[in-house]
């Protein structure tokens, strides 16, 4: 199975300060991911569009992918994997001391 993870990356002080705007926006991603599930006419004509495919090819594309949004608690684990692997890999200061990632997590705009 392969997992994709799309992060929307935000400083506190904007998480508070845009509180209703993140909600908000939120909100659209959910209506839009319920939208791409039920593949409403309007949703995969959106896509077929932006990727310039036939309609009926992305209809069937679409039928692949589960587009809950969600955040998961695994999704920590997951990036202190990937900041060991670029340690190792010298894509970052071996010496680096990674964060725990699961304090930065807020599901408070996702789990609405």
């Amino acid at each position: 199975m392969f997992v994709d993870h799309c992060l929307y990356l935000s400083t506190e002080s904007v998480t508070n300060d845009k509180a209703a705007d993140l909600s908000s926006f939120f909100a659209a991603l959910a209506d839009a991911s319920k939208d791409l599930a039920t593949q409403s006419n309007d949703s995969v004509a959106a896509v077929s569009e932006a990727t310039k495919l036939d309609p009926e090819l992305t209809a069937k594309v679409l039928k692949e992918y589960d587009f809950t949004l969600q955040l998961n608690a695994t999704l920590a684990d997951s990036l202190t994997t990937l900041g060991e692997w670029a340690k190792q890999n010298g894509k970052i200061d071996a010496n680096l001391a990674l964060p725990d990632y699961s304090q930065f997590l807020a599901d408070k705009f996702v789990n609405q």
